[in-house]
C-alpha cells in the first residue's frame, strides 16, 4: 500500500512548483505511515540523454523523509511529466531496492497502491514468459508485467494495454485495489480501480498516531485537478482536497503529454458466467 502522485505540465517544472510549500509539506509526512522507500520517474528533458524513450528513474528503499535526493527531485529536477511513490510495504514483501517502485522496464515506469493476493493467480495470468522477467518478489511488479505482456498484442496501444490488464484482474480480484500510474515517452496513465476494495483500517489503526487525512475512510481514493496554465496532477488521498476533484470509479485515465488532452476509459469486466 502506497501514495502516488503524477503530473503532466505544460512547460518543465518541479512538483513543489505545481502544488505548493503547503501540500509538498502535507506529501513529505506521509512517509511517517508510508516510510519503506520511495522512488520516481520523469520524462528527461535533457537532449543528451542515452535512454531513447526519454523516461529516467530513481528508486531508494529508505523513508523519503531520510533520502537528502527526495528534495532534490521534489524541488529542482524539472520534467514536463513525473510520477513519485511512497511505499508501504505489504507484509512478507521485504523492504528492498528490488521490491521498490517504480518499476522501470521497456521504456516505461509504473507504480501500484494496493495489495493483489498471493494466490498464484497472477502467475498464472503472467505465464511462464512474464515470470521470468521478474526481479523482485511484489504483486506490483508483476501488474506491471501484464501491462508489458499485453502490449505485445498491440506495441502502438499504451491505454488499451492497461485497459486489458485491469480487466483481467478486477475480473479475478473484484476486491483489491488496482490504483496505479504508467509513465511513457508519450502518455501518463492513471488507473483508479478499488470500488470494492477496503480500507486498511486495522493496519493503520496499529500504527502510533493519528493516521493521515482520509486514510480511514477514503485510503484508496485519487483526485486530479487542472492548473490554470493547464497542467494535470493526480494525487492519492492525504492532501487537502480543496481544488481537487475525485478521479472516476472504476478508470484508465490517459495523459497525452503533447498536448495534455486527456482521455477516460472505463474498466467494464465481462461478467461471470453462471455455476452449471
Amino acid at each position: 500500500m502506497c501514495r502516488l502522485l503524477g503530473y503532466a505540465a505544460a512547460r518543465p517544472t518541479s512538483f513543489h512548483t505545481l502544488i505548493g510549500d503547503e501540500q509538498l509539506a502535507q506529501f513529505v509526512s506521509l512517509s511517517a505511515v508510508h516510510g519503506d522507500g520511495w522512488g520516481t520517474s520523469w520524462l528527461s528533458e535533457d537532449p543528451a540523454d542515452s535512454t531513447p524513450e526519454g523516461v529516467q528513474a530513481y528508486r531508494s528503499p529508505v523513508s523519503a523523509t531520510d533520502d537528502p535526493l527526495f528534495r532534490t527531485h521534489a524541488e529542482t529536477i524539472l520534467s514536463t511529466a513525473r510520477l513519485v511513490h511512497l511505499r508501504w510495504a505489504t507484509v512478507g514483501f521485504p523492504v528492498a531496492l528490488r521490491n521498490t517502485h517504480p518499476f522501470h522496464a521497456d521504456g516505461m515506469s509504473f507504480a501500484h497502491n494496493g495489495r493483489i493476493a498471493s494466490d498464484g493467480g497472477l502467475d498464472e495470468l503472467l505465464g511462464g514468459h512474464g515470470r521470468g522477467e521478474l526481479t523482485g518478489d511484489t504483486d506490483s511488479e508483476r501488474y506491471f508485467a501484464l501491462v508489458r505482456r499485453e502490449l505485445r498484442t498491440d506495441p502502438a496501444d499504451i491505454p488499451g494495454a492497461v485497459l486489458r490488464a485491469a480487466t483481467s484482474l478486477r475480473e479475478r480480484y473484484p476486491h483489491e485495489s488496482l490504483n496505479a500510474m504508467l509513465l511513457t515517452g508519450t502518455e501518463l496513465v492513471i488507473v483508479h480501480a478499488n470500488a470494492l476494495a477496503s480500507n486498511p483500517v486495522e493496519d493503520l489503526r496499529a500504527l502510533p498516531g493519528e493516521p493521515p487525512a482520509d486514510h480511514l475512510s477514503a485510503y484508496f481514493l485519487m483526485r486530479w485537478r487542472r492548473t490554470v496554465d493547464g497542467s494535470l496532477l493526480f494525487v492519492s488521498s492525504g492532501l487537502d482536497e480543496q481544488g481537487w476533484q475525485p478521479l472516476p470509479e472504476e478508470s484508465v485515465t490517459v495523459v497525452d503529454l503533447q498536448n495534455l488532452a486527456m482521455q477516460t476509459l472505463t474498466i467494464a469486466p465481462q461478467p461471470l458466467e453462471p455455476a452449471a
